[in-house]
């Protein structure tokens, strides 16, 4: 057999060679009817071609039943070839573009192309990977690590986005989405998901007084204003907790990407979520083949508050089954400011994961995900007074998904779904404080339905259409640690409202008692959505209509509540070229209060906040501008402008104290309006090398008392990285260096100076070979010391910390 070498230096009688193999290649292409592309400049043969082997039988051709699922292997072999300097392997997937016969071990089909990723599909590949003589399962390899160059930060030509199950590139929505990949949250380990996303602009974190809380704030709106999802998968009825869900509950390294989408947009289902949504994908199996499991170690450890991670995983399968396990232990000690320690601050965490994959088809596939979180013994410097003590939260979901099935000619559905989300809150009080205030205990159970996907009712146009049916139960146990001794037993009431405060009447020492009280409460949501999608090269089109049915009961009042809400959004995004998009969008709708809103007397940031069961929906109505544009991997730009406008903004009214104390109330209207940008340069595009980034962006509120500003944040840097071809065993090392700060701001009784600091990573990927990796990562956060608080949080930010932390595949 001839050996080819690509690359070689040009002779005249090349020409003649190489006609002659073009025109065998096009004959045998019409022949069997495949389209050869462009070919490959080959350089002569250094000597005369062996004989050809022997072919096998041609394997007998489906049945056009079977040939939509399992198309058959192609008939002849690959010619593996390594170009000279390189130390790559280049194949040429037909022999008879190499003028010569790839050998083909009897009995033995072909490799098939690496599987594609969940949701997506390839028309050659093969569930069914068999010996053709025993019928047995042959292994699928590993994909090889560090594969592609890494992509230019976002690329709206490629990045994917998948809110409502259907994976579309960025540049298809019409509305502002950041998308921080896995690899981002594997080089930042040990820290958490709610870090890298304040990273982004108008995205801040607030910590509520508390070191495990990560409750996201988008647009200076946040708690139940912002949901996250899981995969998709829709909290229909609330969010985790009083203060909205917190990024905390979710392990990153079970995480595949986390997707920041800012405002309502044009998404029907992000209506009542008018801060915006967070969609957190899980990581998915691999296809296997036979039988085989891959064994991973991740470790990681921060100085700054003494935090270690480890997780160990399992990812494992055969033929059409798939199944990745994983189990990850946090710890964390008290941080350490510039300005000392903060005593206690500490908490444990343990997370275990499943994701189990059934594959129907090669666009078919039954899924579970079960996720189970839990932190205990939580800690906070400011447990003295009335805010948390020793809190623990619990988190359990377990999600069934089908994807891309059809029911009849007419709808084909993208995903279904049923999920139960369950969430428990357990905060104790010491006692022997009377000042302590409230301690309570929740169990939250949440169950969710979704059906969703398109119906084919005219020409050209995919009409998006979901079933929602949601269900929350809240079973609370208030314990009011002090209150005045009354001798008829029981909780005092307060009396009526004197010039909009209440007066609260608090116990001298050694005059009160703690006094009990257990209620539950439900609520039910039905929502349906009907949006018309049409997409072609030039432009996306987004319309519809939302309706929503709610429901909700309180076993205190011994009443109902029933109300039917109708919102609607449009979305247009206009591809004025390959590389540049302009979008924009509207909306107009309601949020409803969530149950803890309506029913929970709870301590926020130092302050008891007392329900209220009259409030109102809240009316919400969006305008959205921007531009996309990505020019391959050489530079890439994101900029939009909003306003936005609210009308029976639910709010906290202060009352009389000592101590601090509000109610939640609906106030008047407030206007918010913003700006956001972010983009990123690579001067040698067509290698990873240095690239420099920034993003930046303000939201300003027309009634601060409603809602407060977000300030100006911003944050810009520049990374290094040089990448090497395989046979290499560093195939990539990177460092980062970047700078980020914030304007002066306030929130409500609470405000902070600005500050500018820096963080430092330096990376190192590893080739173990037989798609074996390991990985490297250390680096420096708050590089400069700084003494601040994060925007919209109330404990200060941890000092200088050195991280480092390691993974590796067996």
């Amino acid at each position: 057999m001839s050996a080819l070498r690509l690359g070689a230096p040009r002779r005249r009688r090349v020409v003649p060679v190489l006609a002659l193999v073009l025109l065998a290649a096009a004959a045998q292409a019409r022949a069997d009817d495949i389209d050869i592309g462009t070919p490959p400049v080959l350089a002569p043969a250094a000597a005369p071609a062996a004989p050809a082997a022997p072919q096998p039988a041609p394997t007998p051709a489906p049945s056009v039943a079977a040939a939509n699922d399992f198309p058959a292997p192609p008939p002849r072999g690959y010619l593996p070839t390594v170009a000279e300097g390189e130390g790559d392997v280049v194949v040429i997937e037909d022999a008879a573009l190499a003028d010569v016969e790839a050998p083909v071990e009897a009995g033995v089909r072909p490799r098939p192309p690496e599987p594609p990723p969940p949701g997506t599909s390839l028309p050659g590949w093969d569930l069914d990977y068999l010996d053709t003589d025993q019928g047995t399962p042959l292994a699928l390899p590993r994909p090889a690590p560090f594969s592609k160059l890494r992509d230019l930060p976002l690329r709206h030509d490629e990045r994917i986005a998948s809110l409502d199950g259907t994976r579309r590139p960025m540049k298809r929505i019409p509305q502002w989405v950041d998308v921080i990949e896995g690899e981002e949250l594997r080089a930042w380990r040990p820290y958490d998901i709610g870090l890298l996303a304040s990273r982004h602009p108008n995205v801040l974190i607030r910590d509520g007084g508390n070191p495990f809380l990560q409750v996201p704030v988008i647009r200076g709106l946040g708690g139940d204003r912002v949901k996250v999802l899981t995969d998709g998968v829709w909290p229909g009825t609330q969010t985790l907790g009083s203060q909205g869900a917190t990024l905390s509950l979710w392990d990153p390294e079970s995480t595949e990407r986390v997707e920041i989408f800012h405002g309502p947009g044009a998404y029907l289902r992000a209506i009542d979520s008018p801060g915006g949504m967070i969609n957190i994908v899980p990581r998915r199996p691999r296809q296997h083949g036979a039988f085989t499991g891959d064994w991973g170690f991740r470790s990681a450890y921060d100085t700054a508050t003494s935090t270690w991670r480890n997780r160990v995983e399992v990812d494992a399968g055969e033929g059409r089954v798939a199944a990745l396990a994983g189990v990850t232990y946090t710890t964390r000690g008290d941080r350490e400011t510039p300005s000392g320690t903060l005593q206690p601050s500490d908490y444990d965490q343990v997370a275990a994961d499943v994701a189990l994959d059934y594959f129907l088809t090669p666009k078919s596939r039954i899924g579970i995900t079960a996720q189970y979180v839990k932190a205990y013994d939580i800690d906070s410097p400011l447990a003295t007074g009335t805010a948390f003590a020793d809190p623990s939260f619990e988190r359990v979901f377990l999600g069934l998904t089908l994807s891309s099935f059809d029911v009849g000619g007419f709808f084909h559905g993208h995903q279904m779904s049923l999920a139960l989300d369950a969430f428990f809150q357990d905060e104790d009080r010491s006692i022997t404080d009377v000042n302590a205030g409230i301690g309570s205990q929740d169990d939250v159970t949440r169950f969710n339905y979704n059906l969703q996907g398109t119906l084919n009712l005219w020409c050209g146009h995919e009409t998006w259409a979901e079933l929602g049916v949601a269900y929350a139960h809240l079973k609370r146990t208030e314990t009011l640690l002090c209150v005045p001794v009354d001798p008829t037993g029981g909780i005092p009431t307060r009396g009526p409202k004197p010039s909009g405060t209440t007066p609260i009447t608090y116990a001298e020492i050694d005059q009160c008692e703690p006094v009990s009280r257990m209620y539950e409460a439900e609520e039910i949501l039905i929502t349906a959505l009907l949006e018309d999608q049409v997409h072609c090269e030039c432009w996306d089109l987004y319309s519809g209509i939302r309706l929503d049915w709610w429901h909700v009961e309180d076993d205190r009042f011994d009443d109902s509540l029933d109300k039917l809400l109708v919102s609607g959004a449009v979305g247009y995004a206009r591809h004025l070229n390959k590389r540049v998009s302009a979008y924009g969008n509207l909306s107009l709708g309601y949020r409803r209060p969530s149950i803890y809103e309506r029913t929970a007397t709870e301590v926020l940031d130092g302050r008891i906040v007392f329900a209220n069961p009259d409030l109102d929906p809240e009316l919400h109505g969006n305008a959205e501008v921007g531009l996309k544009a990505s020019w391959a991997n050489r530079a890439s730009v994101q900029a939009a402008v909003f306003t936005h406008y609210i009308d029976d903004t639910i709010t906290e009214l202060e009352l009389a104290g000592p101590p601090a104390a509000s109610e939640l109330v609906n106030g008047g209207e407030v206007w918010l309006y913003g700006v956001e940008v972010q983009g990123a340069w690579r001067p040698i595009w067509t290698i990873e090398g240095l690239e420099l980034f920034a993003g930046v962006g303000t939201t300003r509120s027309s009634a601060t008392e409603l809602v407060d500003h977000v300030p100006f944040h911003w944050r810009a840097g520049t990374r290094y990285s040089v990448p090497a071809p395989k046979g290499y065993r560093v195939r990539r090392w990177y460092a980062e260096l970047a700078a980020h700060g914030a304007d002066d701001w306030r929130d409500g009784p609470r405000s902070g100076d600005g500050y500018v600091t820096a963080d430092l990573i330096l990376g190192l990927g590893l080739d173990l070979g037989c798609g074996r990796q390991a990985s490297l990562n250390a680096g420096i956060t708050n590089l400069l010391d700084e003494d601040y608080v994060a925007p919209r949080s109330a404990l200060p930010a941890a000092g200088r910390s050195f991280f480092a932390g390691f993974e590796v595949d067996f």
